[in-house]
């Protein structure tokens, strides 16, 4: 209670009260105590600095030699630490409850839009430029999109995503975020960007980018409840020799700051900032787990994390990651023109979903490909044994009843029958567990455009 002895003697425990309980709380305890009976519970008290916490009691009537109550003897043990290590625990229960209900959404979701998505980019390369329907194509199309972008946002939550590294430009990445950004801010929050025309590209997930740019951007929104400003700042860094640490080896990075005019914060709360479960906005309005979300990614990219912020003045993360160079020129000409997409290989398709499974099917043979369909592995194991020519390649759903995708290409690889495959997903929560497989072949997340399928497929298939 940071009281000492001479503090404490002679002093009535009205000392410790909180203010937290009301007047039939203590009614009920001295009514217990002075029936002759023992009272045990729970409560909260102050410690001398005004600090809360969080007790388990038991008191007891002492009687003298008349058999009156003369004293009481309280036997009291600070549980604080405790009930937060227990609410931590019932927080990560509900998360892992809420996600995976949120990756069984997406993962229905995410077919019905791959179908959807589908049929759309289908119509659309039938249809001319001034076709009176287009518009209404692009709308749906418009939708589908916005769609798979909550489905992304459902799916953080809930997967243990494969870390999908290519070389990215990081200005590309904010440019493309800048929109649904501005949506999540709304209209009393300024967005202005900053961002370094000769940037060099990181080797990094594109998805967990844009998860970061979001989490901070919402962080910063929160903290300016009558409006402000965020400004999203790249630039090239160096760190030499001499100013590098364990943290921070010496070398070339991408510096990523994302700063806002808000109310900043406390020295004891920054110092906590990126714990999971740390939160500072009050019941139900956050969990704790976007800035721990963000620090893991970064930490996932070989990349630093700090954080710079006054009371009253703002706050200002500051992200390095890794630079990479640049793709040559010819390593990154990528097939646009759809003549180049074109093939005529045999492929396996291997799609529990009906829908999926049909759109798919068209994409394929619209670019020339042959297409033997299957709904399942074992479908596709029993074709396979029953004839002489193999597949150039297995196009296969990874989540499917009974046997997944990757255990398919294990098995074929058990019997010597090397096939290339091209995983396709929407949710890849399985994949954690078949890194081996994820490094040799590609994963195309579900929803998918048909000419993003198709060139993989193509890249595979030249590979």
């Amino acid at each position: 209670t940071q009281y000492d002895k001479d503090e404490a003697v002679g002093s009535n425990p009205r000392i410790l009260k909180s203010g937290k309980h009301d007047r039939a709380f203590y009614q009920d305890l001295w009514d217990t105590l002075l029936r002759g009976e023992t009272w045990t519970g729970r409560m909260t008290n102050k410690k001398k600095d005004g600090t809360l916490y969080d007790e388990e009691d038991t008191i007891s009537p002492i009687r003298n030699e008349a058999g009156e109550i003369a004293n009481f003897i309280a036997l009291k043990r600070d549980i604080t630490r405790e009930l937060r290590l227990e609410e931590q625990l019932r927080q990560a229960q509900k998360m892992e409850a809420v996600g995976s209900l949120a990756g069984g959404i997406a993962h229905d979701f995410n077919n019905l839009l791959t179908s959807i998505t589908g049929n759309v980019d289908l119509l659309l390369i039938d249809l001319e430029e001034h076709d009176p329907h287009r518009r209404e194509v692009e709308v749906i199309a418009d939708a589908a999109e916005r769609a798979a972008n909550l489905t992304r946002q459902l799916l953080t939550f809930s997967r243990k995503q494969v870390t999908n590294l290519n070389v990215l430009d990081l200005n590309r990445t904010i440019a493309g975020t800048r929109e649904l950004l501005q949506r999540s801010l709304g209209e009393l929050v300024e967005l202005r960007t900053d961002l370094a025309a000769d940037l060099l590209p990181i080797q990094a997930d594109r998805t967990q980018m844009e998860q970061v740019l979001m989490n901070l951007a919402v962080n910063a929104r929160d903290a300016m409840p009558r409006g402000g400003q965020i400004l999203i700042h790249t630039q090239n860094h160096s760190v030499p020799e001499e100013d590098a640490s364990e943290e921070i080896v010496p070398g070339h990075y991408v510096q990523l700051r994302v700063c806002d005019t808000g109310i900043g914060m406390t020295e004891e709360i920054r110092s906590r900032i990126f714990e999971p479960f740390f939160t500072t906005k009050e019941v139900g309005k956050g969990t704790g787990l976007g800035l721990s979300t963000v620090y893991g990614i970064v930490k996932q990219h070989r990349g630093h994390i700090q954080v710079e912020s006054t009371q009253g003045n703002g706050t200002c993360f500051r992200i390095l990651l890794p630079a990479t160079q640049p793709v040559r020129s010819e390593d990154k000409a990528q097939r646009t023109h759809q003549q180049q997409l074109r093939g005529d290989e045999l492929v396996l398709l291997v799609e529990d979903d009906p829908s999926v499974r049909a759109s798919t099917l068209r994409a394929l043979e619209r670019f020339g490909y042959t297409v033997v369909e299957t709904r399942s592995p074992v479908e596709a194991m029993d074709w396979i044994k029953q004839n002489d020519t193999l597949p150039a390649a297995v196009i296969s759903d990874v989540v499917m009843p009974f046997m997944s995708g990757y255990e398919l290409a294990e098995a074929l690889q058990e019997r010597k029958i090397e096939v290339p495959f091209l995983f396709i997903s929407g949710y890849a929560r399985e994949a954690s567990r078949h890194t081996g497989i994820l490094q040799k072949y590609p994963l195309l997340s579900k929803p998918f455009r048909p000419i993003e399928l198709i060139r993989e497929l193509r890249n595979l298939l030249d590979a």
